[in-house]
């Protein structure tokens, strides 16, 4: 193709933002294992500057290309996005299809001139015109025009020999490097010189410093050292914190490996520990299953059971879900057998998990290459049907010469819908060759086929069942909806691909490997609701489907990610790093999400609030929260406030201090709001030394008994009409309580006076007038304090003296438990208040907004919470001394020097450790994996420990 009209069109081809690769090499697996990674790294770093991730970005494929079609495409559009073709050179590469395949694309659509030959091993040349040799694919055959440009490697084999140090892979890595960034060579290695020799300069200096350092203290040396590896641990704390995204158990492996070569056990840099709690925090990855080739998973819908099916090895297994304990296992033919060309390709599982349909194809086209060697097996295509319990064989339906005949989906009511696959395949019933067949399977009698003519499927028809018995069918331009009796009801949509509908049939899902976006549509008027997917390459949707719930949709693709979207938020909730993901599924019971990817693993996530760290007390669910700064600790009971989104209410929630168990009598205290924009006016719940809990209902304050749930009336406005109790002036307001417990203030409604009360009886002990705004966030017998959004206060009980009159941004705060300091918040920053001297400080920490806010039992330590964690200063010298990975905290409370309480706006509330010993401790037993040998190259760790070895030290 002409450069002209290979620009224009990648133009038309490439997604917004253009570009996103600089070289793509292609390369045999067989031939170029190790030089190709090597050849990418030395790429990424070679002249990089110092301020970079890395000087170029290259696309190497290292999945395992079984002859699956989904990934061809992600291959093209790495191939559309890319600006050079790097080819390794090989006679296994000569003869790999996909080597020919990748090089016949570019060709096609991009420009010859922008291939980099680089010959690894075996013959290549270029001889009147013609290239010769048996390096040379096929497909490259009269790509070029002259003598191409080429770069020689066959004399890097080892490992030192693939290192930039060798002078001739640094040379050879320079002449791809230049061309790619369009830099002459020359210019290029004197970069590389420039950005070494800067590097010696810093560790020269750094080495200087280490020794002035030796002459002024007698243990130097030790130091040193000493300094050596916290360098080394801050480094890989750092790249551990940039993977976290991506890949979070090699992040806390990372962070592990960083803890390991710094002395001193726990006591760690506040780097590598918050690195350590960030990987914590993201990791989901609670269970992995490895199987033979690519994984595929299907769950019961009411999550009692997974099935697991590896094409490959032509097993299907059932495990008990979510304990991924084995079942038993299914096998198309004994282990001893030669292989045949039938394969098992797919299974599903019904409702209970008490029958599971396997699809026996004999996709030849397909598995040729995968499958080298095999026989013809007469049997045709067939769908076998496996009892759920024992995995024993009930029955089978055949399909004789129907190519890619597959398993469909399972109806409420006991239907099994079976659709073809690949091809067309005419029968009488269905002339268009495109078909889909329903059985009753209490006698696996046919009920119906459907001829579905389609315009331009993906992979045949797909159907779904909704709980009403009705059929969708995606996987055209244009889903179509059949109602039980199989008469067709409605068109809906202008997408096409895999798609899903909820249990009521209200709302469907479609995928369009077109646009590369997810659409939600309403069945009932056929509109689009939303797009769920943004445009990032790259991004092919593959499995799309509702949660059991109908609450999320989880969706796979070709990304690293498979992703979680709220429905009623249309917003991306979770990024799981699950690798090219087709078949997902999420059990909204117990919220673990299951990936099956073309990597041979199934992948079980936890969507439960992070748990490393803590211990889990109690969640709302998903439509409630915890309200901020309002947890209170009795004897024996704790108490919050819960605003329900889907209630449009704030409760008063109890649970059992010892249990974490919620305490729920009906009805439970609901909160009337005063202002209709906001959930609750309440400032705080107080404890009661008799067990009972003190809140503000809308102006009356009410006494509560969590054990009984009996209400008793304290005082304020004793009707539940807010409007008449504002009118008569009886409503009260403002909670708080003494710095020593042990008395309630309130203020009355139009009335400048305060209102103090026993908290022990309830009982009104008088009345002041004290000369302050209306906000209080304690009291003593001399002095009361305060805040009203732009100052804080505090006056002198005695004489109406100011004692404080400090300017700040305050909405909500806390008093210490020993009453001698207070915390106040001020935008991202915190005002402590020592309410013996009255000094007030700003504390600069500049956080996100902060809802959360405590300080520790003995004074030393506040702890404040944003939208990303729990972060701990020490009050001795305003500083964050570890930040505890508890996403989206509400409110805080510690329990001891070691321990909080945190509750979040996911409605979860938990305790949490801060021993940085248990946190070590709770990750190394958590991994699953070690790192392998390219993590350790990349990260420069030896030895490279094992899995046992981290899970021992």
């Amino acid at each position: 193709m002409a450069t002209a009209e290979a620009e224009a069109s990648r133009d038309e081809r490439s997604p917004p933002g253009g570009l996103v690769y600089d070289g793509f090499i292609s390369y045999s697996h067989a031939a170029d294992d190790l030089l190709a990674p090597r050849l990418q790294a030395g790429l990424q770093r070679f002249a990089k500057p110092w301020w970079k991730r890395r000087a170029l970005r290259i696309f190497r494929d290292e999945s395992s290309l079984s002859a699956n079609p989904h990934l061809w495409a992600s291959i093209t559009h790495a191939l559309d996005r890319s600006g050079w073709f790097v080819l390794l050179l090989s006679p296994e590469a000569a003869e790999s299809p996909w080597v020919n395949d990748e090089v016949a694309y570019w060709l096609e659509h991009e420009d010859p001139d922008r291939i980099i030959p680089v010959l690894t091993e075996g013959e290549f040349g270029w001889v009147d015109g013609v290239i010769t040799g048996d390096a040379m694919p096929a497909a490259l055959q009269g790509a070029f025009s002259a003598e191409p440009r080429w770069v020689d490697l066959r004399f890097a084999r080892t490992e030192d020999q693939l290192d930039l140090k060798n002078p001739r892979f640094s040379s050879a890595v320079a002449d791809v490097a230049a061309a790619l960034r369009g830099i002459p060579k020359d210019e290029l290695e004197s970069e590389e010189v420039k950005q070494h020799r800067r590097t010696i300069r810093t560790a020269w200096a750094a080495t200087a410093l280490v020794v002035v350092l030796g002459i002024v203290a007698a243990f130097a040396a030790v130091q040193s050292s000493r300094n050596a590896a916290l360098a080394e641990a801050r480094e890989l704390a750092a790249s551990a914190v940039g993977v976290v995204d991506t890949d979070p158990v090699l992040a806390k492996l990372l962070a592990l490996e960083a803890i390991s070569v710094t002395p001193g056990g726990s006591d760690q840099p506040v780097e590598v520990i918050n690195s350590l709690w960030q990987a914590a925090a993201a990791d989901r990855l609670v269970a992995v299953i490895d199987v033979d080739g690519v994984a595929r998973v299907a769950v019961s819908d009411d999550g009692s059971r997974a099935v697991v099916t590896s094409p490959v090895g032509n097993v299907v297994r059932m495990y008990e879900a979510p304990s991924i304990a084995l079942m038993w296992e299914w096998r198309l033919r004994p282990e001893d057998q030669p292989p045949s060309e039938d394969t098992v390709f797919h299974s599903t599982v019904n409702h209970d998990g008490s029958m599971v349909a396997v699809g026996v194809m004999e996709p030849a086209a397909l598995l040729a290459a995968a499958r080298p060697g095999a026989t013809e097996d007469p049997r045709p295509n067939r769908i076998v049907i496996l009892d759920g319990v024992d995995g024993s064989e009930i029955v089978e339906l055949d399909y004789g010469d129907c190519l890619g005949v597959d398993i469909g989906v399972w109806s409420l009511d006991g239907r099994l819908a079976v659709k073809n696959g690949f091809e067309p395949c005419g029968r009488p019933e269905a002339p268009s060759g495109w078909w889909v067949e329903v059985f009753d399977t209490s006698t696996w009698e046919s009920e119906a086929v459907l001829d579905l003519p389609m315009d331009a499927p993906v992979f045949g028809p797909i159907p779904e069942f909704d709980d009403l018995g009705r059929l969708f069918v995606f996987g055209a331009r244009t889903t179509e909806l059949y109602d039980a009796d199989y008469e067709l009801v409605s068109l809906i949509g202008e997408s096409w691909g895999f798609g899903d509908a909820t249990s009521d049939g209200a709302k469907i899902v479609t995928s369009d490997p077109e646009s590369l976006r997810v659409s939600l549509y309403d069945t009932s008027t056929g509109q689009r609701l939303t797009f769920l997917t943004p445009f990032e390459f790259p991004q092919i949707p593959h499995g799309v489907r509702f949660s059991s719930d109908d609450n999320y949709v989880i969706y796979g693709n070709d990304t690293s990610h498979t992703l979680v979207w709220g429905v009623a938020s249309a917003e991306i909730l979770y990024r799981l790093p699950s690798g090219t993901a087709e078949w997902t599924h999420l059990d909204e019971g117990t919220m673990k999400a299951y990936t099956g990817d073309f990597e041979g693993e199934v992948e079980v996530w936890d969507l439960t609030p992070p748990r490393t760290g803590r211990d889990p007390v109690g969640d709302l669910g998903q439509t409630a929260w915890v309200d901020a700064n309002s947890f209170a600790l009795g004897p024996e009971m704790g108490a919050f406030v819960a605003a329900d989104i889907v209630a449009g209410a704030s409760f008063v929630r109890f649970f059992d201090r010892s249990s974490g168990s919620l305490i729920d009598h009906a009805p439970y205290p609901q909160i009337q709001s005063h202002d209709p924009d906001r959930f609750t006016e309440t400032d705080r719940i107080v404890p009661m030394l008799d067990g009972r809990f003190v809140y503000n209902d809308a102006g009356r304050w009410m006494a509560y008994d969590p054990a009984t749930g009996e209400q008793q009336f304290i005082v304020g406005c004793e009707t539940d009409d807010f409007e008449t109790c504002r009118d008569t002036g009886e409503p009260l307001f403002v909670l708080a309580a003494s710095a020593d417990g042990t008395a309630i203030v309130a203020r009355p409604g139009g009335d400048a006076d305060w209102l103090f009360f026993s908290a022990e009886t309830g009982e009104i002990v008088g009345r002041e007038a004290v000369d302050a705004p209306p906000g209080i966030l304690t009291f003593s017998d001399d002095w009361v304090m305060g805040f009203n959004h732009n100052v804080i206060y505090a006056i002198d009980r005695q004489t109406g003296e100011t004692l404080l009159d400090f300017p700040a941004d305050a909405i909500r705060g806390d008093i210490s438990q020993s009453g001698r300091l207070a915390a106040i918040k001020d935008v991202g920053n915190v005002v402590i208040v020592d309410t013996e001297t009255w000094d007030a400080r700003k504390i600069e920490l500049g956080l996100g907004d902060l809802r959360a806010i405590s300080i520790s039992p003995d004074d030393s330590l506040l702890a404040v919470g944003d939208e990303q964690a729990i972060h701990i200063v020490d009050l001795g010298n305003d500083t964050v001394i570890q930040s505890v990975g508890v996403p989206r905290a509400s409110d805080v409370y510690w329990l001891s020097a070691n321990e909080i309480l945190v509750g979040t706006s996911d409605g979860s509330w938990a305790t949490v450790s801060l021993d940085v010993q248990n946190l070590i401790d709770e990750v190394r037993a958590s991994m699953l994996r070690g790192f392998t040998p390219q993590e350790c190259l990349t990260y420069r760790i030896d030895p490279c420990p094992t899995l046992e070895d981290i899970k021992s030290s």
